[in-house]
């Protein structure tokens, strides 16, 4: 579990005053966000988790993520997957969070894209971690399947009129848990709302209501929130009670 707050310090002689900061910190984030913590009297217990940790590290070096693009008259699945293009503005997006590709020959992390596919893509490494899109207009039907249906997490682009409606999503099968839904609200300016499955814990960082960002506040904060989420939606019982620290 890594908790990203002041630190215990390992000597002795500052032991109480740590366990009284880190005390004092666990107390103001358990009433900010909703979190749950058990003060464990066990002395090995740090010593074991300390273990765990350096043994199986939940640090992230790669992931993928579906994206769709919705205008608000597809109620269903296949509806949402004949968009074979989309609009100069889904692209301008695309390029600001990511790099355009060809996967011919492409030796670097691949998001299950197979050896032999030599189609083009969007590539980003970001923090460490390499990201690659799956762009549902760029897919064929079979890939539709193999690769968003297995996608934990689907963004979508949408410039209809009124709010999203997700029932094309419902679709896409148990997979994906993870859903994020960018809209364009002014010029240079993009409105996210995010929404996961019942399993999945609300986890920081938070958006605000109707917070608005630039491009590059959104590449930052959707990146995050996302690997965040997608660690907290393995099958794991062990990853899935983990705070990962940016």
């Amino acid at each position: 579990m890594n908790i990203a707050g002041p630190h215990a310090d390992s000597g002795d002689d500052d032991g109480d005053a740590s366990a009284a900061l880190i005390e004092d910190w666990l107390t103001r984030e358990a009433a900010s966000s909703a979190m749950t913590y058990y003060e464990m009297r066990n002395a090995r217990f740090s010593l074991e988790l300390r273990d765990m940790e350096r043994a199986h590290p939940q640090k992230r070096t790669s992931f993928k993520m579906a994206w769709l693009y919705c205008n608000g008259r597809e109620q269903t699945l296949p509806e949402v997957f004949a968009h074979q293009d989309a609009p100069p503005a889904f692209f301008t997006l695309m390029e600001g969070l990511a790099e355009r590709i060809s996967l011919k020959g492409w030796k670097r992390y691949r998001g299950d894209f197979g050896n032999d596919v030599e189609q083009d893509s969007y590539y980003v490494e970001w923090r460490g971690i390499e990201i690659m899109f799956h762009l549902a207009q760029w897919l064929n039907s079979e890939q539709h399947r193999r690769l968003i249906g297995n996608d934990v997490v689907v963004a979508v682009y949408y410039d209809g009129p009124g709010p999203f409606n997700p029932v094309a999503l419902n679709q896409l099968g148990t997979v994906p848990q993870i859903f994020a839904v960018v809209s364009p609200h002014a010029e240079q300016l993009y409105r996210l709302d995010m929404f996961s499955r019942p399993n999945i814990k609300a986890y920081a960082p938070h958006l605000a209501i109707d917070q608005l960002f630039t491009l590059p506040q959104l590449k930052d904060f959707l990146f995050t929130k996302c690997t965040r989420l997608s660690l907290c939606s393995t099958p794991s019982g062990v990853t899935r009670s983990c705070s990962i620290a940016p």
